[in-house]
């Protein structure tokens, strides 16, 4: 699931360091222990977290981008930039995520209106 990728590309660039909770509260805007909790009770993650998440992550991508303009040593502006790509791929999935989640309800929605009518 995207909410796994993300989270495992954010612990990988803080060298592992990251933890669920800290991922709960500052991506998903949840409390500490929701990410966990999905996971061991194998539930999707909310749509309002999805938001949350693809919203921070959106707000990453500025603030590197923004930095980077800041930054006069090319190596630290194109390390910049490319967590800001990095980012940016990661919040095209996760919005490509709650596009495909609305889609889904929508075709059963009516595909329980077309067996209603049949029956």
């Amino acid at each position: 699931m995207i909410v796994d990728n993300v989270f495992n590309e954010l612990n990988d660039m803080k060298s592992g360091w990251y933890t669920k909770r800290e991922f709960s509260r500052d991506y998903l805007g949840k409390c500490g222990s929701y990410y966990s909790t999905t996971k061991t009770k194998n539930t999707d993650i909310s749509k309002t977290a999805l938001v949350n998440l693809w919203h921070r992550l959106r707000k990453d991508v500025a603030t590197y981008e923004e930095t980077a303009k800041k930054v006069n040593e090319r190596f630290v502006r194109d390390n910049l930039l490319e967590r800001r790509q990095t980012f940016d791929a990661l919040s095209r999935g996760v919005l490509e995520a709650l596009i495909d989640e609305k889609m889904t309800k929508t075709q059963k929605a009516r595909e329980t209106h077309v067996q209603t009518y049949a029956l």
